[in-house]
């Protein structure tokens, strides 16, 4: 099991799915206040568009980004709470320190999650 700080694994947990979602918030917080599109974003990463738009989309949903339309829709990093943006921190200062245990948390905790997922009981309405 990955040895993190718990306040970086309990962030991981709660607003990072993906492997990708920890990718698109490490270039936008070292983006230093930088506009991210789905398109540069995808570009910058190696990443698809679609994979893109579905990070940037569920970091916006999570209070981490803030989003501007225009022409194209921006992303940029800009937690709406202080508490969001020092554990955001912590993340990133640790995912420098020690990329793979940070990347650990996503894998180990998706496997998890997808086994408890097969038995959740859905609703016709769970779609």
């Amino acid at each position: 099991m990955p040895t993190v700080p718990a306040r970086v694994a309990e962030f991981t947990a709660r607003h990072l799915r993906t492997i990708d979602d920890l990718q698109v918030l490490i270039a936008c917080m070292e983006g230093e206040g930088r506009w991210w599109g789905m398109d540069s974003t995808a570009r910058h990463l190696g990443i698809t568009r679609a994979i893109a738009a579905r990070s940037l989309d569920h970091l916006a949903r999570q209070n981490l980004f803030d989003i501007r339309v225009s022409n194209d829709i921006g992303y940029r990093f800009a937690p709406g709470t202080r508490q969001l943006k020092e554990d955001a921190l912590a993340v990133l200062t640790e995912y420098r320190r020690n990329p793979l245990d940070v990347v650990r948390l996503l894998t180990d905790s998706r496997g998890v999650r997808d086994f408890a997922d097969a038995f959740r009981i859905k609703r016709h309405d769970d779609r």
